[in-house]
């Protein structure tokens, strides 16, 4: 996958509250990992398989909360995805 096409990438310091994401650098994943963690390749890939339904809902409840995750940050510009990450970044039924 090209550099412009690599989706958000996002971490939490603790994964049972949303305002701990962080923005994950992906041409310097060693900031947010450590030594040697270095990003090789995304790869998009279509695929028959069956697709998977509660897992990140059960991991992540607040992400179907109907609200926003992360309140809005004021500080970043305006086009910064982290500005206000809605529900509908993560999930969305088609």
């Amino acid at each position: 996958m090209p550099r412009d096409k690599y989706p958000l990438l996002v971490t939490f310091t603790d994964i049972a509250d949303p305002k701990t994401v962080t923005k994950v650098d992906p041409d310097n994943l060693a900031a947010t990992f450590g030594p040697g963690v270095a990003l090789k390749r995304i790869t998009l890939e279509i695929t028959d398989e069956k697709v998977t339904e509660g897992r990140t809902a059960r991991l992540l409840p607040y992400l179907k909360s109907g609200k926003a995750c992360i309140p809005l940050n004021k500080n970043l510009a305006f086009g910064d995805p982290m500005r206000n990450v809605l529900n509908d970044r993560f999930w969305r039924k088609l």
